[in-house]
Order: structure tokens, then C-alpha cells, then sequence
């Protein structure tokens, strides 16, 4: 079972402190296994004290390790850092006041929304919280017409753990017999933190169904006050695009044939995490349903089973390549389950779970692993019916992956066996509260490719064709003129259970080239149809800046900011770690957001988690060449606030049905 205390234990602290804290914390994990072992700690206590002696860092190594593992986890590192602070200096009382700050911004949720809901279209619209009531410990939402309550429970025997909206609410400690809707988000304290797509009785999906909670700040978004530099101002774009048509031969939208998905590949993960049959019934209205009943403990995953070693896959060097070892540095190989203390699945899906630069090779992949993670609740969904928080007991992972040749998704099994070097992973790593699905993710791939080896060096468009699915993946470079260039994937291999990358992986150029409005234009519409977006940084310019060249960016959202001189173009990135981001205009310490309370509010600005940014299209055109896309609409749950703007968007451009 994973460890959630450092989750709760430090929920009230300066959220500044804590942030850094961790930041720390990863920097020393040079392991990249998500703990500090002796080595990594007394690195770090000598650059304060070089006299300390190997007993002295000993005690106080052992002292910091409560649990007695002989590695110390990010809440026993966390722990002794606040517990060491010194007492009444103007430190204590600043971040007090900080404390207070947090806790009044994570005061409880009093409001949320459904929006975006398709299956149960009724259930849309707000949600008000029941100040006098909680249940199973967390708060309950409900409305007086159409009559609906949103609460936090479990179904019989625990086999469902999560958020349900039902009509009526079962009592506290009872298991939920009827309901419309339940998210298998075990961890999220108020329905709006749900990470997981909604989801009926019967199994089936909902991946528009979002749940937000009302802002706790007001936002002015009508304000059209400030300004910008005079390169940052656009005029319509659309008149823009039509003017670049006539030049350009290519309009905004203008499609291209390529390889389309096989028609039921939506059907293939949206009937994935069937319930039991019987487990729960449709809640159908009707007045006279039961809603409750006595829950039994029990869990048939807790008997014991042996550990699953994979033949097809073995921990050997035939898996690793031609060159076994000596390519990757590998040395040996270990289960991930052994390699951290409180090893799960995931908890709460960040692109910062994506960890391990040290093989080049493999960073397109990595870069396309931490792009689909802005979408958790697709992340999710690629283990099946895993459950997030306990490792399978064999040992056993059934990993979703799209095969283009086959023209669907398919599943790979695997075991959790990583080569390793020096006692942690080799390719990627282990996030600190202990997640492995990315190096899962990652080894299932390398199966598919029948060797870690094939697995290397690759487009960043085909990595999220092969984690993503639908039918084909486009490349946009960016000409010296500013003009933007489309090709796309073009696979040329079989249909057989293993792929061969170098013989089938192709790329068209169609020789469709678009202006910038309508390449503006066009990722405004890739953000609100929720397609997951890298943009990879120029070479040359981009160090100069400070950007990072190779591991790819996310695309967030876009925002046009409407003021009384003109529009600002501005995109919302996200740095693939905590080196590469940005510093310049419209970062977080930019004055630009002063000078234009337009775009702070249009943006609803927050400072960030030193990570995600904001930029202007200008200085994106100046910096980033690549850009990769899988027009493939992801599940929202779980996703930042600007992302779910540009989702809401996209609702009122395109409706539901996209």
C-alpha cells in the first residue's frame, strides 16, 4: 500500500517550503529510485560541513530514517526538515502567515460544477455543499432539481472506491447500491480533484463529464486594461488566416488522408474497468430504490499468488539489445516493487512522475510519456482495472498501447523487472512518492519492440501515436519565414505482434505550408478538442534562453487577450523538468502581468508550480521549430484549470459530440 501521509501530514504548511522541499529532494535522488540512500545524504551534509565524519553522518542518517529501511522516503525527509526549524525568529512568523494563506486557500470547496457530462446530460450544472453534513469523513455536494447528490464511498466490499453522484446518498459507512455516475478516485478530497474519468454502472466512460470547483478568486474577465509590447499585438485572427490562405494555397482546418484508426478503437479502452456483474445497479430515479447496504470487508487481490517472472520478456540481456549492457550501462536487474519503500501505481498522475535524463536514447519516448500525462485519467486507463494504490501480487501489468500496424490498441503484458544500475533504474525512474507507471509504460513498449535497444531514438509524434492511438500522428516544423510545414506518419510495417520501428516507421510531407494566424488558429482548436501537443525547442536559439533541447514540451492552452491597443496571443507550456523553463516575458516574475491586468485576469494568473509558464506566441514562433500532435480527443478529468478552459471552449465551439 502506498504511503499517503505526506499527503496529508503536511496539507496545512507553506505550500512554498514544501514545494521547495521536494525540489530538493529530487535534486538529490540522483538515482532517480525516489529515495535518498547514504550515499546521496552525505553528499549532502558534506557541502555544509566537510569535517563530518562517516559515524556522525551515520546517527544522523539513522535518525532521519524512522522506518529503519536504511532509505529514507520524501515524508521522513520532509518531517525532519520542518521539525529542525528554529523557534521564534521572524522566519517562524512569516511562514506562519504563509500557513494561513494556504489553509485559507484550501479552505473547503463551497461550489462545484458538472459540466461537459454526455451520458447523463441531466446532471449538469452546480452543486452546492452541505455545510452540516459529511460523509465517509468528506464533504457532500447535492442540489434541490433535478434532484442529485455527490458524495464520496465504496460499493460492496470495497471493490469501488471513489466520488458517486447518485439521487439520494447512502448513510455514512454504508456501501452505494444505485448511482449514475462514480469516479474511481480514491485520493481526490473533493470531488473537483477527481483524476479519473466518470463512469456508469455498467463500465462505460463518460471522458467528457468534468467536475470544477468555482473559483476562489474573481477574475475579471471582461477587463480589457493594460498593454503589451507592440510586437505582441494581433489583429482577428481569422481575417488573418483567410489573407494567408490566398498566399499560402492552405486553409485553417484543411485535413489530409492519413492512416485512420480502426473503428472501434474508442470502444477498446471505453469498455475497459467492467464492474462485477450484479455489483450495482443504474440509478434509474426511482423513488422506492434501495440505496444502501451493510458493506462486507474483503478483497479477493489480497490472496497470494506467485511472483510472475515474464519468459517472453526475461530480466536478461537478450532484452536489453544486441549490446545487452554495454549500450545502457546496465549492471543488473531488480523489481520496481523492491526498489522503493512504498511503491504503487500512482497516486495523483503528474508529468513530473516522468523521471530519468540519462539515457539520451530514450527521451523522445519520455517526452511523449510526461505530454499524455497532462491527460491522468488516460494514464489511468492504460492499466485497466489496476488499482492505483497496490501493486498486483504476481507481479503482472496489462499495458494498453496502440499498434499502428493493427490499426487498434492492443495489450502488452509485463513484469515489473527494470534493468538497473547502481540499485535504480536505467531508463525511467521512479517518481518520490514511489509511482512506477511510467517505467511500466515504458518496459511494455520496449517488449513491443522486443528490446529496450528498439525502443531508442524516435519521433516524439510516433511516441504519442503509440501511446495515444488514433490512426496517425502530424509534425508541423516551422520554415525561416514563419510559415509552418505539416507531414505526417505514415506506418509502412505489418500487423504483427511485435513491430519493427526502423523498417515501418514512416513520415509524408504533403507540402501544405499555413501563416501564423492560421497555425495559431489551428493549435487554438487542438487545445480545445483536447489533443495532447509537444512543442520541441530550436536548436540554437532556444539555449541561449535557457529552454531545454532535448526533452520536448507540453502544450497546456492557449489564451488570445483581448485589449483596448489589441490581442495578445499567449500559450501556456509546460517545462519537462525543473531546468528548461522559461524566464522571460510573461513568466511568473514578469512585470508584463502588472502592466496588463487584462491578460492576468483573461489568464487567471496564478504562480505556477515552477514548472508550467506562460509565453507569448512571439517569442514561441522565436524559440520552438517542432510541433507534434495525435488529433485524438483525451479524457479531461483531472487536468490543470487553464486546460479546462480551453475544454469548456471547445464545448460551446464544437458541442459534446466531438
Amino acid at each position: 500500500m502506498a504511503d499517503l501521509s505526506f499527503m496529508s501530514k503536511f496539507h496545512n504548511s507553506d505550500p512554498v517550503m514544501v514545494q521547495s522541499i521536494v525540489k530538493k529532494y529530487g535534486e538529490l535522488d540522483a538515482n532517480r529510485d525516489g529515495m535518498l540512500n547514504f550515499k546521496e545524504c552525505s553528499e549532502l551534509l558534506r557541502q555544509g560541513d566537510d569535517t563530518m565524519t562517516d559515524r556522525e553522518i551515520r546517527s544522523l542518517f539513522d535518525s532521519i530514517d524512522t522506518s529503519g529501511t536504511g532509505r529514507i522516503d520524501l515524508t521522513e525527509f520532509t518531517s525532519y526538515i520542518f521539525e529542525v526549524q528554529p523557534e521564534g525568529s521572524d522566519r517562524d512568523k512569516q511562514i506562519e502567515e504563509m500557513r494561513a494563506k494556504s489553509r485559507e486557500y484550501e479552505r473547503e470547496v463551497n461550489q462545484v460544477e458538472i459540466f461537459g457530462a454526455s451520458m447523463c446530460t441531466e446532471l449538469n450544472g452546480d452543486y452546492i455543499l452541505e455545510t452540516s453534513r459529511t460523509l465517509n469523513g468528506k464533504p457532500v455536494f447535492d442540489r434541490g432539481y433535478p434532484q442529485a447528490t455527490i458524495f464520496y464511498g465504496f460499493t460492496e466490499g470495497h471493490k469501488q472506491r471513489g466520488w458517486f453522484v447518485a439521487k439520494k446518498a447512502p448513510s455514512d459507512g454504508k456501501a452505494v447500491i444505485r448511482y449514475k455516475m462514480f469516479s474511481p478516485s480514491p485520493f481526490a478530497a473533493t470531488p473537483d480533484k477527481c483524476a479519473a474519468c466518470w463512469q456508469g454502472p455498467a463500465g462505460r466512460k463518460d471522458k467528457k463529464m468534468v467536475m470544477q470547483a468555482a473559483d476562489r478568486e474573481e477574475y475579471d474577465v471582461g477587463n480589457k486594461e493594460g498593454f503589451g509590447k507592440s510586437n505582441e499585438y494581433f489583429g482577428n485572427a481569422e481575417e488573418e488566416a483567410q489573407a494567408e490562405a490566398e498566399e499560402e494555397q492552405a486553409k485553417f482546418g484543411e485535413t489530409y488522408e492519413q492512416d485512420a484508426g480502426g473503428g472501434d478503437e474508442e470502444g477498446d479502452w471505453n469498455s475497459e474497468w467492467q464492474n462485477e456483474a450484479g455489483e450495482a445497479l443504474i440509478d434509474n430515479d426511482d423513488d422506492n430504490g434501495v440505496y444502501e447496504k451493510d458493506q462486507a470487508e474483503g478483497d479477493s487481490d489480497d490472496e497470494a499468488n506467485n511472483e510472475w517472472t515474464d519468459a517472453s520478456f526475461p530480466p536478461e540481456e537478450s532484452s536489453l539489445g544486441p549490446k545487452g549492457g554495454k549500450e545502457s550501462g546496465a549492471k543488473g536487474w531488480a523489481r520496481l516493487s523492491s526498489l522503493h519503500d512504498h511503491a504503487c501505481i500512482f497516486q495523483v498522475v503528474t508529468p513530473e512522475d516522468v523521471r530519468g535524463d540519462q539515457q539520451e536514447s530514450h527521451k523522445w519516448f519520455l517526452s511523449a510519456l510526461a505530454c499524455m500525462a497532462e491527460y491522468p485519467a488516460w494514464v489511468q486507463s492504460i492499466f485497466g482495472n489496476a488499482k492505483c494504490t497496490k501493486l498486483p501480487v504476481d507481479h503482472k501489468y496489462s499495458v494498453r498501447l496502440y499498434h499502428p500496424g493493427k490499426k487498434s490498441f492492443v495489450r502488452v503484458e509485463v513484469d515489473d523487472h527494470v534493468p538497473t544500475r547502481d540499485g535504480a533504474p536505467v531508463f525511467a525512474g521512479i517518481d518520490q512518492m514511489g509511482e512506477i507507471w511510467a517505467p511500466i509504460i515504458e518496459k511494455a513498449f520496449a517488449k513491443l519492440c522486443r528490446s529496450y535497444h528498439n525502443a531508442g531514438w524516435g519521433s516524439v509524434a510516433y511516441g504519442l501515436l503509440y501511446l495515444c492511438g488514433g490512426g496517425g500522428a502530424e509534425s508541423w516544423t516551422r520554415k525561416q519565414r514563419g510559415a509552418w510545414a505539416r507531414s505526417y506518419t505514415l506506418w509502412k510495417g505489418q500487423a504483427n505482434e511485435t513491430i519493427d520501428r526502423k523498417r515501418a516507421e514512416g513520415f509524408v510531407t504533403d507540402g501544405v505550408e499555413v501563416g501564423q494566424a492560421t497555425f495559431w488558429l489551428t493549435l487554438q482548436q487542438y487545445m480545445e478538442l483536447c489533443y495532447p501537443v509537444c512543442l520541441t525547442a530550436d536548436k540554437v536559439k532556444a539555449k541561449k534562453a535557457g529552454l531545454r533541447v532535448d526533452r520536448a514540451y507540453s502544450l497546456i492552452s492557449t489564451q488570445e487577450v483581448e485589449t483596448q491597443y489589441g490581442r495578445i496571443r499567449l500559450l501556456r507550456i509546460r517545462s519537462p523538468g525543473q531546468s528548461g523553463v522559461w524566464k522571460g516575458r510573461w513568466s511568473d516574475d514578469s512585470e508584463a502581468w502588472v502592466d496588463c491586468p487584462a491578460a492576468f485576469n483573461a489568464c487567471k494568473f496564478k504562480v505556477s508550480d515552477g514548472k508550467a509558464f506562460w509565453m507569448s506566441f512571439n517569442d514561441f514562433m522565436r524559440y520552438f521549430d517542432t510541433v507534434d500532435c495525435v488529433k485524438k480527443s483525451m479524457p479531461i478529468q483531472g487536468c490543470k484549470y487553464s486546460k479546462l478552459d480551453s475544454f469548456k471552449d471547445g464545448l460551446k465551439k464544437y458541442g459534446g459530440g466531438y
